[in-house]
């Protein structure tokens, strides 16, 4: 696209983007526009050792724009490549990173002898300009997404290895706390089942850093069938019954009968749900927590509502970032990392939902998810 511009905006025949590559230890054409396929493919074999351009680098430094005739005996570019991509004259333009040069940009002439003229010179100066600018940006952009690439991959690696250890932590605590195996007294039961708790703990960390590794990498597949929203919310109700009772909250089931079935992937949607019920329950240190399924539009609007302590306006926009808690001076921390909320709006995304939430300070939030009955099966990711 660089080189496009560049031919239309200075009304020449061709344009060519050479950039320096440590690892050839030369300079390469990465893009070029106005040659013939033969012309693309001897560019696309060529290395150019830096002392056949040292001359022009040098100009560059000081000019920033230089042009020069094929015919001038001064070449400054190797004259066996002009004359293979018959340019007859040449305008060499400086890319640059910071202070050093890390490319040529070309724009060149096929068949006119004519210069090109100080107007086109000026041109030329700024088109180098932003395009340095604008590769500098694609570099960094780069290496932000390979950081972001290994920081994922190293989660992954991470969560798996770990998890493997405290679940087999799991697996002896649970043989002794077993009475009639271990017999254990009152106080090494009391020790054991804080160990359980605090290794399960770390499971359903581990288990969310792998989630989130996957969902950023792409690689969390959708399996989507045609559901009961009842049958599903039912065995949620179930699955939460151990969380539910560690509280002294009143919870209210409130499903709307006749549903239509829902095509989505039900583990999935077990996840958000479970992390917005827990949510609630965490925030909400007394009153209700009430969940309700409904028709809207063409879709189910599921909702958890809670009479907890709200979330503050000025958080609102953060609170589906990842690693983002809003914070509350006056109470103890609930733990976790942040992720949660991250997750919930990830996975809705890739089953074709939204999620919207309303909250009062003092008087509690309402997390609104709605997903399509139907949904093409080409639109899934898979």
């Amino acid at each position: 696209r660089l080189c496009q511009l560049t031919a239309e905006v200075l009304e020449c025949d061709c344009s060519h983007t050479f950039l320096w590559q440590p690892q050839e230890q030369g300079y390469v054409a990465v893009a070029s526009w106005g040659d013939s396929a033969d012309q693309q493919e001897t560019l696309a074999a060529l290395t150019i050792p830096p002392e056949a351009i040292a001359d022009l680098v040098q100009h560059l430094e000081k000019e920033e724009v230089v042009q020069r005739a094929a015919s001038d005996p001064r070449g400054l570019f190797p004259s066996v490549l002009l004359r293979h991509m018959e340019v007859t004259v040449l305008l060499g333009m400086a890319l640059r990173r910071g202070e050093h040069i890390i490319g040529v940009q070309t724009a060149g002439y096929r068949g006119r002898t004519r210069p090109f003229t100080s107007q086109q010179h000026r041109i030329a100066l700024g088109i180098a300009q932003i395009a340095s600018i604008a590769l500098h940006n694609a570099r960094l952009l780069e290496q932000a997404e390979s950081a972001n690439r290994l920081k994922s991959e190293f989660l992954a690696t991470l969560s798996h290895e770990v998890r493997t250890p405290l679940n087999i932590i799991l697996g002896y605590n649970e043989i002794l706390l077993d009475e009639e195996v271990s017999h254990p007294t009152t106080e090494q039961a009391k020790i054991l089942r804080r160990i359980r708790d605090n290794t399960r703990g770390l499971v359903e960390l581990m288990t969310t850093m792998l989630d989130v590794s996957r969902l950023e990498a792409g690689r969390l597949l959708i399996e989507a069938r045609h559901i009961q929203i009842a049958d599903l919310l039912r065995e949620v109700e179930t699955e939460t019954r151990d969380l539910r009772e560690k509280t002294n909250l009143q919870f209210f089931w409130r499903i709307a009968s006749q549903l239509p079935p829902l095509y989505t992937d039900p583990p999935k949607l077990k996840i958000v749900l479970k992390n917005l019920i827990g949510n609630a329950l965490k925030f909400t240190p007394q009153g209700s927590v009430t969940v309700e399924a409904h028709a809207h539009g063409t879709g189910v609007e599921i909702c958890i509502a809670d009479t907890g302590i709200g979330i503050a306006p000025a958080s609102l926009p953060v609170i589906f970032e990842p690693f983002r808690q809003v914070t509350d001076t006056s109470r103890p921390s609930q733990g976790g990392v942040g992720l949660g909320l991250y997750i919930v709006r990830r996975l809705l995304e890739l089953l074709g939902g939204t999620i919207t939430v309303e909250s009062t300070v003092g008087c509690g939030s309402t997390f609104r998810v709605w997903l399509p009955f139907e949904r093409a099966a080409d639109a899934l990711p898979q």
